[in-house]
């Protein structure tokens, strides 16, 4: 339905109140003047392949990462602008229309999408993404001098870091943890070294090695790459563990905000 009052010409009504009730739906008689959806989009397909193997397209996948596991909040969000409208991607908060995403490259808008008329293949759409730092937990030991490795499905970001813990069970002798952290399909090693406990000592030693950084507890880094790597979507973290140590890695993620751009492939009409 549009309707024009005053300088407002042919607008389309999205949303209708009585008071603070939010209205269901109009009727002139018998019949039904609103919501009235066939010009307005039901879908759109992303042309993210477009982007595939960018840093941009790295950071489109820890925003659906992020999203989909601590869902949205001022803090962490995907803010869709399409045909003039704005929508939360996958997750919303605060009342916010939501688009509903694939993980492909489908954008659902249900009954709130923006007009026909508005949102063409061809167009570009903006996706605003925020996330915070955040760590992932990726391998632990199942016990003493075990070798553990995991996958995590993003890639490095430039300032990723490597938490680590080494339990160092015997006192006498000293007790570490080689590691790694290759990302896939380049095979870049992001950082790779030891860290070690020296000292008679027994007891839980924590850790972070950074790429930038050389040195970790009594370890180092030996390898050592900060930039993502193209085309990388992938995380491969490999650690082992010596003289009766065990423990964990974790990685640590930096926080960013950034504004993507997508090219429009598709669209859908409601109707």
């Amino acid at each position: 339905m549009r309707i024009t009052f005053g300088k407002l010409v042919r607008r389309y009504v999205y949303d209708v109140r009585l008071g603070e009730r939010k209205v269901s739906a109009l009727y002139l008689g018998d019949k039904k003047i609103w919501p009235t959806l066939s010009d307005t989009v039901y879908s759109c397909v992303l042309d993210v392949a477009a982007v595939e193997g960018t840093l941009d397209w790295a950071y489109w996948l820890h925003a659906l990462d992020a999203v989909g596991k601590l869902g949205a909040s001022a803090e962490c969000y995907m803010k869709l602008t399409a045909g003039g409208r704005e929508y939360m991607l996958g997750s919303t908060f605060g009342g916010w229309y939501l688009a509903e995403y694939d993980g492909r490259a489908t954008v659902v808008f249900g009954d709130n999408g923006p007009l026909w008329e508005k949102l063409q293949p061809g167009d570009v759409v903006t996706v605003q993404v925020r996330v915070p730092a955040r760590e992932l937990d990726v391998i632990q030991t199942p016990h003493e001098d075990a070798e553990v490795s995991g996958v995590v499905d993003v890639p490095w970001l430039p300032g990723t870091g490597l938490s680590l813990r080494v339990n160092k069970g015997r006192k006498k002798s000293s007790a570490g943890v080689r590691f790694s952290v290759t990302g896939q399909p380049s095979g870049t090693v992001h950082i790779g070294g030891f860290a070690q406990k020296n000292g008679h000592s027994r007891g839980l030693y924590y850790g972070t090695a950074y790429a930038r950084d050389m040195r970790l507890i009594d370890g180092s880094t030996s390898a050592f790459n900060d930039s993502w790597a193209s085309g990388d979507g992938r995380l491969i973290v490999w650690g082992e563990w010596y003289n009766a140590g065990s423990g964990y890695l974790r990685l640590l993620f930096p926080g960013f905000a950034e504004t993507l751009r997508f090219k429009v492939s598709a669209v859908t009409r409601h109707g």
